[in-house]
């Protein structure tokens, strides 16, 4: 039999039932977040140090010209003395790389003014080099060998002549402008004769310009001179990776 409502309750007003209480959520635990592992520079300028007459015969900062940081070109010429020459007089180009002397370090900003050393604006460094040819450069027929041009230009843009305003604009921007070559394209476009009384001691002016500076990607332009007579006798490209340790 079916039961039937109290006297004086209509059917369809019944009393409901109580919903079942709804299990609250428990709160999911938050990942921790993970410390970011410090980036290990390939090679920190400033933890280089400071060059002296061992590493390059000319390593006074403040005979430089230009408009660069003090600080910049002092940092330029240590990451030069010590990972472009080093102190071991048997290393490959130490003898040529010790001669090298720094003779200005120019910046320019965006706007295309030069002196501007605001890291947001500089967008250019340009460095002045010259180097008297000697016997530790040339080849048996007194003219200096290609592969010391290329020496020299790979080490200037680096930290020898041609990749040393990499490193001056890395600084200038709180970055590292320190890498290793990965490409090096050279034009040879005149001989240079060693300096010695069958000829006219031939000094070379070494041209070095900043052209990009990414993330890990960086570029040159590298130009070498006669500095007598203007004569262009090699001119270069260099194109740098900065290296993950």
């Amino acid at each position: 039999m079916s039961s039937s409502p109290a006297p004086g309750q209509h059917p369809s007003r019944s009393r409901p039932r109580s919903p079942a209480p709804i299990p609250k959520a428990q709160p999911q635990p938050q990942p921790q977040p993970q410390p970011k592992p410090t980036a290990t520079p390939w090679v920190d300028p400033a933890a280089l140090p400071r060059a002296t007459p061992a590493a390059l015969a000319f390593c006074d900062a403040a005979a430089i010209r230009g408009r660069a940081p003090a600080r910049a070109k002092q940092l330029a010429l240590n990451t030069f003395a010590a990972y472009g020459v080093g102190a071991d007089a048997a290393a490959f180009g130490h003898a040529a790389g010790r001669r090298v002397r720094f003779t200005a370090i120019d910046v320019e900003d965006a706007g295309g003014g030069e002196g501007n050393t605001d890291t947001a604006k500089t967008r250019m460094v340009t460095v002045l080099a010259e180097v008297v040819v000697d016997k530790s450069m040339v080849n048996g027929n007194g003219m200096m060998h290609g592969g010391c041009i290329a020496y020299l230009i790979d080490k200037l843009r680096v930290p020898p002549c041609g990749s040393t305003p990499l490193v001056v604009l890395g600084l200038l921007r709180g970055r590292n402008g320190v890498g290793v070559t990965q490409a090096l394209n050279i034009l040879y476009h005149a001989p240079a004769p060693i300096a010695d009384p069958k000829f006219r001691g031939t000094t070379l002016e070494i041209v070095s310009t900043s052209l990009a500076l990414g993330g890990r990607s960086m570029t040159a332009r590298c130009e070498i001179f006669d500095k007598s007579t203007g004569r262009l006798v090699a001119s270069a490209f260099i194109n740098k990776m900065e290296p993950k340790l």
